[in-house]
C-alpha cells in the first residue's frame, strides 16, 4: 500500500497539503474498490466551535464521486 498526499498550490506558490490517501484497495463490505482519503490537515480551521479536525472520506475509486451517488 502507499500513501500518497493531495496538495494544492497557493497564491503564493507553495504547495499545502490538502488530503491524505490513508487506504486505496478492495471494500471488505463488498470487494468493489474504494479510496479512503484524510482531510483538513494542511489548514487549521475557521470554525471556532470545532477547531482542527481531521474529515475521512470513503470513496469508490472505480468512480466519479457524483456518479456514485446515482
Amino acid at each position: 500500500m502507499s500513501t500518497l498526499t493531495l496538495s494544492a498550490t497557493q497564491h503564493n506558490g507553495r504547495s499545502q497539503r490538502l488530503g491524505l490517501v490513508l487506504y486505496e484497495g478492495p471494500s471488505y463490505l463488498d470487494g468493489e474498490p474504494i479510496v479512503v482519503i484524510a482531510t483538513g490537515i494542511g489548514r487549521r480551521s475557521k470554525n471556532r466551535k470545532t477547531g482542527p479536525m481531521v474529515q475521512t472520506w470513503i470513496l469508490r475509486a472505480d468512480a466519479a464521486p457524483v456518479a456514485a451517488l446515482l
